[in-house]
């Protein structure tokens, strides 16, 4: 759990957001940091992605790259992205990289999905926001 968050600080990222609305899920997220020293640099919130959203908007906190990994089945990535863009989420040359289990077609005029990868099961769609 929270394994690309981790690997982003053990690399030198400045911060990394975990979120997960599963006690149990966080609870592993925590042991996990706990291993890897680097208690200052991180915030983990647990809570649905929505009230995760709206907390993160509270801080004003914009990311380089930010990693969505939602249950497959779940429906609600166009609104996800429409919040990042929304309350400017996203640096300048900030990614998006959503985890699935299906390619993805993403409706949002602001966002470009500039590279798609399989590996297995799993695809990751690599999405940059489109600046006018």
């Amino acid at each position: 759990m929270g394994r690309f968050g981790l690997e982003s600080l053990s690399r030198g990222a400045k911060r990394a957001v975990f979120c997960d609305k599963e006690y149990d899920a966080i609870n592993i997220i925590k042991q996990n940091i706990e291993k890897t020293r680097v208690e200052d640099l991180y915030k983990v919130l647990n809570m649905d992605y929505a009230k995760a959203i709206e907390e993160l908007k509270k801080d004003k906190l914009a990311f380089d790259i930010i990693f969505l990994d939602p249950p497959y089945e779940f429906n609600g990535i166009e609104e996800i992205i429409n919040k990042i863009i929304q309350y400017n989420m996203l640096n300048k040359n900030g990614i998006i990289i959503i985890e699935s289990n299906n390619k993805l077609n993403i409706g949002n005029k602001h966002i470009n999905i500039y590279d798609e990868r399989k590996y297995g099961k799993v695809y990751l769609t690599f999405l940059n926001q489109i600046i006018e």
